[in-house]
């Protein structure tokens, strides 16, 4: 517990978005340490909800004219990603945990600047929930 909750916390974020590995494990581990498992979840929770809407936006800034023309995105595609977000949209929030497809979901959702409140809500549910059924795991087993 050497770095104790600012540890979980940082790990949890970094875990959303530049360095890839399972934060589910890191909340194991500090649940295993000791922790206090309302306040681990919480502290989980926020960090990897505030990782992922930073992919957000980076996302959203990433959408400007420059950006496409900088990197000849196609603008076809672009439009298909839209109508899928426009029948999805916000919604999609609730599965940003999912591994390999969360965190570029929240930059496409971004870069097609998906309603931002809506979006924060969803997100910040699915990754409660799902540290929430990771702990229930932690202790059913241990």
């Amino acid at each position: 517990m050497e770095y104790g909750y600012v540890g979980l916390f940082l790990g949890s974020f970094l875990a959303a978005t530049i360095i890839p590995f399972p934060s589910e494990a890191l909340l194991a581990s500090a649940l295993g340490l000791g922790m206090h498992p309302v306040l681990a979840i919480a502290v989980a929770t926020i960090g990897n909800f505030l990782g992922g809407m930073t992919n957000y936006g980076l996302g959203y800034l990433a959408n400007s004219d420059r950006m496409l023309t900088r990197f000849r995105i196609n603008t076809e595609r672009i439009h298909r990603w839209e109508v899928r977000s426009n029948r999805w949209g916000y919604w999609l929030g609730l599965i940003a945990w999912v591994p390999i497809i969360g965190d570029p979901m929240l930059v496409i959702l971004g870069f097609l600047k998906s309603r931002f409140w809506p979006l924060c809500l969803t997100v910040f549910i699915g990754k409660l929930v799902r540290y929430i059924v990771i702990a229930m795991v932690f202790y059913a087993v241990s």
